[in-house]
């Protein structure tokens, strides 16, 4: 199984691209090595990028045979992903030749790209990010954590609200889920999906609006950052509320960024309907949330004073729309909300503990 995987959609490669791209012809022993030639070229192109994909997001690249020859999902996976290359592989091919031209001078070389093949180059980019990520989604493997999501889709309404409040957590993905899977029968790549979900946005979000305000080169970096880091493979993928809460908070950085810019009143309620939403999905984005909020609110006295009651709005709808779950969740005294189950600490044991402990230096 596993010579099959690594060695045939070499062959489909070979094909296409002989079909596609017009290759010269030769005759005779010459046919035979260009032949051999090209399909070395082809297994290598195509295993290579399989491996080093497989590397990043697995860890240990020395299983891949083994897992070939023992695993037949596994297998048809790495299949089906090869054949995918091998299609879309000398597609991407003539689109680049067609556009793309190499302006060669003394002493350095510097590619000229047509900005629509750029356009081009930075989608495609994102669809090959998207891929990776969306391939990983059939599994029915949870943890502990992704359990306690999961366990609402079989609670009532009012069951599903205590719960999460006994548990300190914000509501809005467990309700997301809970009523997605009451409209759909829940199986298991659909709790994977779910958190797919506002990945894909933010990869869309990169390629349009980011594109268009700031850049190929910032398109370029968020995509990255989006997808390659440890936190984005775990978290992008994981039944938790990690990934829709970046989403909200990428969304309110861009919006903030318009109110830099030009102080319309849309803008600050798009401002205070984005915090509800990254609050909803975690407490913690209350810090990144007022950090924007602060530096808009410096800016405001230093440059447009008059526009300051439109930041005081748009921060009272925030606490007063996040204002009637908090009082529930203090009324349902759960068993993290009391006191996160900690004894009381005070504020000398505070510092007693920080002045016993030698300052280290931050760079070590």
């Amino acid at each position: 199984m596993a010579i099959i995987c690594m060695f045939f959609p070499a062959v489909l490669m070979c094909y296409i691209r002989d079909c596609i791209l017009m290759r010269p012809l030769v005759s005779g022993s010459k046919r035979i090595i260009y032949y051999i030639g090209e399909y070395a070229k082809c297994c290598m192109e195509l295993n290579l990028f399989l491996f080093l994909f497989l590397a990043i997001f697995r860890g240990n690249i020395t299983e891949i045979y083994y897992k070939l020859d023992q695993s037949s999902i596994f297998a048809i996976k790495y299949l089906l992903l090869s054949i995918i290359l091998a299609i879309v592989g000398p597609l991407v091919e003539k689109h680049i030749r067609e556009r793309f031209t190499l302006t060669l001078k003394i002493g350095f070389c510097s590619p000229l790209v047509h900005p629509q093949m750029q356009t081009f180059l930075v989608i495609l980019y994102a669809a090959i990010a998207a891929l990776l990520h969306f391939i990983r989604i059939f599994n029915n493997s949870f943890w502990c954590d992704e359990g306690l999501a999961i366990n609402v889709i079989y609670m009532t309404w009012d069951e599903m609200l205590q719960y999460v409040a006994k548990m300190g957590h914000a509501p809005f993905h467990y309700v997301l889920l809970w009523g997605v899977c009451k409209l759909i029968t829940p199986f298991g790549f659909l709790y994977h999906f779910i958190s797919v979900i506002p990945y894909l946005i933010i990869l869309t979000v990169a390629v349009t609006i980011v594109f268009r305000w700031f850049g190929k080169g910032t398109a370029i970096v968020l995509i990255t950052l989006s997808t390659f880091l440890e936190t984005a493979v775990t978290y992008n993928l994981e039944v938790r509320a990690y990934s829709w809460c970046q989403l909200f908070l990428l969304l309110l950085f861009l919006i903030s960024y318009q109110t830099f810019k030009n102080g319309r009143v849309k803008y600050y309620i798009y401002m205070c309907f984005f915090s509800l939403g990254a609050v909803y999905s975690h407490y913690f984005a209350l810090a990144s949330i007022g950090i924007i909020y602060v530096f808009l609110l410096i800016f405001l006295i230093m440059n447009r004073v008059k526009e300051i009651w439109k930041l005081i709005l748009s921060g009272c709808g925030v606490l007063t729309g996040v204002s009637p779950w908090l009082l529930y969740c203090y009324q349902i005294q759960g068993e993290v909300m009391h006191n996160y189950e900690l004894s009381e600490v005070s504020w000398q044991d505070c510092l007693s503990l920080y002045s016993s402990r030698p300052i280290q230096s931050p760079f070590w």
